[in-house]
């Protein structure tokens, strides 16, 4: 018991941990927050906007449980209402939970401190819901909260169910088994510099990361002045060149789109006969996904995966979302084709492009996520088509 506490206290700690905000020195509900570790919106703060929580950007869909279906799901006790992180820190005590209970591991596969909500704290996402969609409309990639939601906490009288929330409130208890859409949260707080000086923080975060940032940083970025960046802005650090689509609130941040473009097939022919799923489902980053192809032995059957890592590690076939920004937005598609054009790049072809989203709601394997830029839709074609494909990257 005394360890199980003690890893709660010291994830709790981890899931809150201090952060220096670049342009703010406090949140309001359906701000957007970003740090060196997360990114969302802000659901809930408290009294003076320097502590609370955020959502995710994206969302899946996922069964809470998925074993076998010869072995009926068994209680985890898994009850806690009001702090979601509380039931994952149990949960990982289950030896192969990670495959087990995809919705917790979904959302911890986020990074440090991202946990599956528990009912209460969708409760409060379902309160702010109408704020929080206004916030994510406005913000390209973002995912709007709608539909039924996976909670963290079992139901106490039925060992095959768990609670689920609508988006705009009410709950459900469901078989684990069912299949709902995941959301993460996590807890953010602001600290003083003064506080930033005390013991108790240089214990929350592991000195050889901090450590590989500070000698990584290139010069530039200590300077007093930092370049901001415009969608439709040339970038070119001396690694990667490309357009910029995509940027935050700081301009300092954001993603390119590459300056060529190839015509190539998501996967061979031979991976296509196979049915092979991939796993690479991602709709938000395209870099797990590229990530996830690239780590397979037989990777070079993904010829549109290599093609786009080919220039870099930074370098990625973009996701279902990231491509849609690009190419449906039309005030962003025309910044970045008006510069492709004045670098004497080619622009958009009239064609579909190839996202790294493989259709999850096919079980076959045969299909991945495009987007046709001229006409602005998205659908699925057979992984062995030729489409146009462009990789893109952070900076």
């Amino acid at each position: 018991m005394k360890r199980i506490l003690g890893i709660v206290a010291v994830l709790f700690v981890v899931s809150i941990a201090s952060v220096s905000a670049q342009n703010k020195s406090s949140y309001k509900v359906g701000d957007y927050y970003a740090d060196d570790t997360k990114r969302g919106f802000v659901f809930q703060v408290d009294e003076d906007g320097r502590s609370g929580k955020i959502i995710s950007l994206g969302e899946t869909k996922l069964p809470w449980y998925q074993g076998s279906k010869r072995e009926k799901p068994q209680k985890m006790g898994l009850e806690n209402e009001q702090f979601g992180l509380f039931n994952l820190v149990k949960l990982r005590h289950t030896e192969g939970w990670h495959e087990l209970f995809p919705a917790f591991a979904w959302c911890a596969d986020l990074g440090n401190g991202w946990y599956l909500p528990s009912t209460g704290e969708l409760e409060e996402i379902a309160k702010q819901h109408k704020v929080l969609n206004d916030a994510m409309l406005r913000f390209p990639g973002a995912h709007q909260i709608q539909g039924i939601y996976w909670a963290s906490n079992e139901d106490a009288q039925h060992a095959d169910r768990s609670w689920t929330a609508l988006h705009y409130g009410g709950s459900a208890s469901m078989l684990k088994r069912d299949v709902n859409a995941v959301r993460a949260v996590a807890c953010f707080k602001l600290e003083s510099d003064a506080a930033s000086q005390t013991p108790a923080r240089s214990i929350t975060h592991t000195p050889a990361r901090n450590t590989a940032r500070t000698t990584q940083t290139p010069p530039s970025a200590t300077a007093t002045t930092v370049k901001t960046y415009k969608v439709g802005d040339y970038y070119n650090d001396g690694t990667k060149e490309g357009i910029v689509f995509w940027v935050d609130a700081s301009g300092k941040h954001g993603k390119i789109v590459s300056l060529d473009e190839g015509k190539l097939q998501w996967g061979t022919d031979e991976q296509y006969e196979k049915h092979i799923v991939t796993g690479a489902c991602d709709e938000f980053d395209g870099k797990t996904n590229t990530d996830k192809i690239m780590a397979r032995a037989d990777r070079a059957a993904y010829p549109a995966f290599v093609w786009c890592r080919k220039k870099g590690r930074d370098w990625y076939l973009p996701a279902l979302e990231e491509l849609k920004s690009l190419l449906r937005d039309t005030s962003v598609c025309d910044a970045v084709e008006k510069s492709l054009k004045s670098k004497g790049a080619d622009g958009f072809t009239r064609k579909p492009y190839w996202s790294s989203t493989e259709d999850q709601d096919l079980d076959t394997g045969t299909c991945a996520w495009y987007v046709y830029m001229y006409y602005g839709y998205t659908s699925t074609f057979p992984k062995n088509y030729y489409d146009c494909v462009r990789a893109v990257a952070t900076f």
